[in-house]
């Protein structure tokens, strides 16, 4: 499996391939998402010929008819090679959470500002 977008470097929100084929992404509304040119998803997939089919399931859920499927990582640096260490199979995933706050505060973090008045936007961040 090469799933699209999952670290969310260029379309947001991440994760939007493994999104989809599990369900918990709308593939039509995942393909109109834009990026900060206003380029869409189906438009960057069409460019460099990847979009990919849908008509490959006739029900089009390819969910239930895969018993298994394999997401592999490679190693982006010299380190496996290196240090002579051969390439395993990941048999688990994980979950990302990834969450955009606003933490919205005021200057007046020093002088005649009491303590208890100060709504410092660095310090409500750090306690996030």
């Amino acid at each position: 499996v090469d799933w699209f977008n999952e670290e969310g470097s260029r379309f947001k929100p991440s994760l939007m391939g493994s999104a989809v084929f599990t369900g918990a992404a709308d593939l039509e509304d995942t393909l109109d998402i834009t990026d900060q040119d206003g380029v869409t998803v189906r438009d960057a997939l069409t460019a460099i010929n990847s979009i990919g089919k849908t008509d490959v399931f006739p029900d089009g859920d390819v969910t239930r008819r895969l018993a298994a499927y394999a997401e592999i990582h490679i190693e982006q640096g010299r380190e496996l090679e290196k240090h002579n260490v051969s390439i395993g199979l990941v048999d688990r995933t994980w979950a990302a959470n990834k969450y955009e706050l606003n933490v919205i505060g005021a200057q007046g973090h020093t002088g005649a500002t009491a303590i208890d008045d100060r709504q410092d936007a660095l310090l409500g961040a750090a306690l996030i």
